[in-house]
């Protein structure tokens, strides 16, 4: 060590590290950027995680009450589609209007097993100029008069948007009727 050196440390570094009042506060200002420094790197990463903790559990709590609202609008839903569950299968039976024909002479085969009358043939119209959101047809049915009237009654149920045009009724052994029915579409 040169005495420039020598000079330094005996003047300025031996005071504080000697037996001096000023040794005690050396240490402890030392100590204490010891703990700054190294509880930083200590400290940090676990704040840094209590603080990410906290962000999540916040945005579960709000996740959670979106889903709670979202839980709460199905049940509603479920509801709605349980009170108006015979209103929608009006809806799918009015659907028939639009030319299905399948549907059609099922419902009406089904009315006049129901009517006790017999189901002779089932017929599409012609146009007769009619717009195009209606379908018209003839059908044929034989029986006693009083299941004939049940099955005009009926048809109105089997198919809630079918419109009688006109019917013919003839009697021979038994009495037959042939209806033109225009159903309207949706």
């Amino acid at each position: 060590m040169n005495s420039y050196q020598t000079k330094f440390v005996n003047h300025y570094v031996r005071p504080f590290i000697t037996d001096t009042p000023q040794k005690g506060y050396t240490l402890a200002g030392l100590s204490l950027l010891t703990i700054i420094i190294f509880g930083q790197f200590a400290l940090l990463p676990a704040v840094s995680s209590v603080i990410k903790t906290s962000n999540v559990l916040t945005e579960g709590f709000a996740d959670s009450q979106k889903l709670t609202a979202k839980i709460a609008a199905l049940k509603e839903g479920q509801n709605n589609l349980t009170r108006y569950q015979t209103q929608i299968a009006l809806l799918e039976d009015a659907k028939i209007g639009g030319g299905d024909n399948g549907k059609i002479i099922s419902k009406l085969s089904g009315l006049s097993e129901k009517s006790n009358v017999h189901f002779d043939f089932y017929q599409k119209a012609t146009a007769l100029g009619r717009s195009g959101s209606e379908t018209s047809f003839w059908v044929g049915i034989s029986g006693d008069f009083n299941n004939l009237i049940n099955f005009l009654k009926g048809l109105n149920s089997a198919i809630p948007t079918a419109t009688v045009e006109s019917i013919n009724v003839s009697k021979d052994k038994i009495v037959q009727a042939t209806i033109l029915v225009s159903i309207s579409k949706f």
